[in-house]
């Protein structure tokens, strides 16, 4: 929780405990409401609290809201800090609130916008004012410790015999003193009950009741409490309910030590003692916050809760433990997350249902008018807050279609704000050896004209191209930190303005400083890592890996994410944009990288099926590919380049009794797909593989079988027959011919 967020909290116990206080003041024992003042001061000093499903933020999601929901943020520069100019840039470091985490995605924070209409949103202000205040009570503390010094010890036998009664382990030494008008008493660990010079010491039932009083508070450490009363209101002075909270406080620990007092003398003691405080409100004394004073502080208040004190009954005890935990329970707790809660069908049908026909085609401006009209109603409104409150339904979003749906688009137009956005994320680059967190402002200019799904595309396009980014800035690209800064804030602004139109504006709000992991991680990095890491399996094989094998996890997730039954049937241009945002999901993002590795060298330490590997293989090797070149022409802003496959091998052809000649051969070739929006993932897989499949059996051609005999036209021929037999309306192939290599290696004799 940040300092807001807990005062907020604060706020809403403390007129939780007022209500409470002007209802039962009366009735229950004193002491339960320095208790329950006690929880509020952990609630504004302690920056968490525990989740609970007994919360009133569980029970009332509206107030949950307030404090932790997403709405659309209209100050989305108030969210970054730390500024810098730099030519026409803000380079910002961003703040995220979810430290575990690393979110692409447009973030809307209610609990913010809700907080700052009520306290001062700039950082500076609060913490010049809790200087001040800590400033202030610093020169009263010191003030009052001078005048102190002063006092003189006090030879009263009276004094001295009710000192031998009432012994601590601290001792408690009794002093007078002609600058003040009132009893107190002060310290901690040599607590001091300090007299006016002008009190009657003969009156010795009123300097009973005197040191009595004082004798509890030092017995209760109530200077400790007040201590924490003003750490709390220094912190949280620019919030009007800790004011009356510090006011009420002192007020409960008197009338507390006024019960505690009447309890020592019995209740025929009420009289004389409210006379007695009565006797002290006559004398006017100084404002002393660390001290313990017998004088006045809402003396009426205080003499009315004397006379009603009664003896405590057994039920009164049970009712005021109940009490307390009960409210500790509802206001000193959290919403409790609903991780396991599952949505439910009919909660997936409401998405659904919000899928009109084309929607995509849709205006953002009708889109969402019509959306806003079919969620108003209850029956909506429940639905929609248990997929929003569904914190595996949200992780999902991603990867899952009806989640991406929800948390892109349903959200901020629920939100009734589409204009503007921010999209914050945080990566590694070059093998983890750089952390760096970037945000980008989205602001739709045009929201008549803007589709729904070319604002949807704008925000998966960014997401890739930062991973394309990402991948780009290689140990051999940039040697520092500093090049990665500005190589990465380059990239980022040529993103914005290829996205950018004259419907939707994207601009680059500021990239943090680049930290650097540590020497050790970094080395071990470093051996992991090759000299380049290629964006695309053109070139063949390295001659070394440039990542880990992928594990398990890493398969395991991907077939979760991609594998489905009906994957075969899906519109390729759906399943490419699935696999981009599951490649740049989650925390790491280096798993597709170690999958392409794996690929690339046909060494995969999992194991897996015939059908998995297949489906690694063709499917996703065939997606990443093209993948590839739709970012690198985003990044570049340069024109959409063909995918390219290599393929290499070595033949042996006989050329005389027992002699041998080794050729070293390899083609690249490339593809075209037409409309990846009509055909299928099987169409285009079908196709890629027939084809490579048709290429391979050309090498078993008789005319191939003495290669001493070819040369490359004679391949080149070939395989452009056999791209142009398999070329059709959908897919089509071209042979690179000048990355065809037929070379000779050697000559053997077997």
């Amino acid at each position: 929780m940040n300092l807001l967020q807990m005062s907020l909290s604060g706020a809403v116990l403390i007129v939780a405990i007022i209500v409470i206080r002007a209802l039962f003041l009366h009735k229950l024992p004193k002491k339960t409401f320095t208790i329950l003042w006690t929880l509020v001061l952990i609630r504004l000093l302690l920056p968490f609290s525990i989740p609970s499903s007994f919360s009133i933020y569980s029970w009332f999601p509206s107030i949950n809201s307030a404090r932790e929901s997403y709405i659309a943020d209209n100050n989305t520069s108030e969210r970054v800090k730390n500024l810098t100019v730099s030519k026409n840039i803000k380079e910002t470091v961003i703040k995220e609130s979810n430290t575990n985490k690393s979110y692409n995605y447009i973030k809307y924070n209610r609990a913010e916008d809700f907080e700052k209409t009520i306290f001062p949103s700039n950082e500076a202000i609060r913490f010049a004012g809790m200087i001040i205040g800590i400033i202030i009570f610093l020169f009263l503390y010191i003030r009052n410790m001078r005048e102190f010094r002063t006092s003189l010890p006090i030879n009263n036998a009276f004094i001295k015999d009710w000192l031998v009664k009432r012994k601590l382990k601290r001792k408690i030494s009794v002093r007078y003193s002609d600058r003040i008008s009132t009893p107190l008493s002060y310290g901690i660990f040599r607590p001091v009950i300090l007299l006016p010079k002008n009190l009657d010491l003969r009156d010795t039932g009123l300097l009973s009741y005197i040191l009595t009083h004082e004798y509890v508070h030092i017995k209760r450490f109530d200077i400790i409490t007040k201590m924490f009363l003003i750490a709390a209101l220094c912190v949280h002075w620019f919030n009007p309910t800790v004011w009356v909270m510090f006011i009420l406080f002192n007020r409960d620990i008197e009338l507390s030590c006024d019960e505690a007092v009447v309890r020592i003398f019995g209740e025929k003691s009420k009289e004389a003692y409210a006379y007695a405080l009565i006797d002290m409100e006559s004398k006017k004394g100084k404002f002393m916050p660390l001290c313990s004073n017998f004088s006045k502080n809402a003396v009426k208040e205080r003499i009315i809760s004397i006379m009603k004190i009664k003896k405590i009954s057994l039920f009164m005890i049970l009712f005021a433990v109940i009490f307390v935990t009960g409210t500790t329970a509802v206001f000193m707790t959290s919403a409790k997350e609903k991780e396991n809660e599952s949505v439910s069908g009919i909660d997936y049908k409401k998405i659904d249902d919000l899928k009109f026909k084309d929607y995509e085609k849709m205006s953002v401006a009708a889109y969402s008018d019509k959306v806003l009209k079919a969620v108003d109603s209850e029956e909506y409104a429940e639905a929609l807050n248990k997929i929003a409150n569904n914190k595996e339904f949200y992780e999902k979003r991603n990867i899952d279609e009806k989640a991406r749906f929800f948390n892109y688009v349903l959200s901020p137009i629920l939100a009734r704000n589409w204009k503007y956005g921010i999209i914050s994320g945080n990566i590694e680059i070059n093998n983890n050896l750089y952390q760096v967190e970037y945000a980008l402002n989205i602001e739709i200019l045009n929201s008549e004209k803007l589709k729904v799904g070319e604002y949807m595309n704008a925000i998966e396009s960014i997401d890739s191209g930062v991973n394309l980014l990402k991948n780009n800035l290689t140990k051999k690209a940039v040697k520092n930190a500093k090049e990665v800064s500005e190589k990465f804030r380059t990239g980022l602004i040529k993103i914005s303005e290829k996205l950018s139109n004259d419907n939707l504006k994207i601009t680059l709000e500021g990239i943090s400083e680049i930290e650097e992991v540590s020497e050790m991680v970094s080395e071990k990095n470093n051996e992991l890592e090759s000299d380049e890491i290629a964006v695309e399996k053109v070139d063949g094989k390295a001659e070394t890996r440039s990542f880990e094998s992928a594990t398990k996890e890493d398969y395991d997730s991907l077939f979760n994410a991609l594998k489905k039954p009906d994957y075969k049937n899906m519109k390729l241009d759906d399943f490419n944009k699935r696999l981009a945002r599951w490649a740049s999901a989650g925390n790491d993002r280096m798993r597709m990288d170690r999958i392409n590795d794996d690929i690339n060298y046909e060494n995969f330490a999992v194991n897996l099926t015939d059908e998995e590997r297949e489906f690694v293989t063709t499917t996703i090797n065939f997606s990443g590919l093209e993948n590839a070149k739709k970012f690198k022409a985003l990044y570049t802003k340069g024109k959409e380049e063909l995918p390219v496959i290599s393929i290499g091998f070595s033949e042996a052809t006989k050329v005389g009794d027992g002699r041998y000649e080794s050729y070293d051969c390899s083609y690249s070739f490339s593809y075209k797909i037409k409309e990846k929006d009509k055909i299928t993932v099987a169409e285009r897989d079908n196709a890629v593989r027939g084809f490579m499949l048709a290429a391979g059996k050309i090498w078993s051609n008789p005319e191939f079988s003495d290669l001493s005999k070819v040369d490359k036209e004679d391949i080149i021929k070939k395989l452009g027959e056999t791209a142009k037999e398999h070329s059709g309306d959908k897919v089509s192939f071209n042979i690179l011919e000048d990355q065809l290599v037929f070379d000779k290696i050697n000559e053997t004799i077997r």
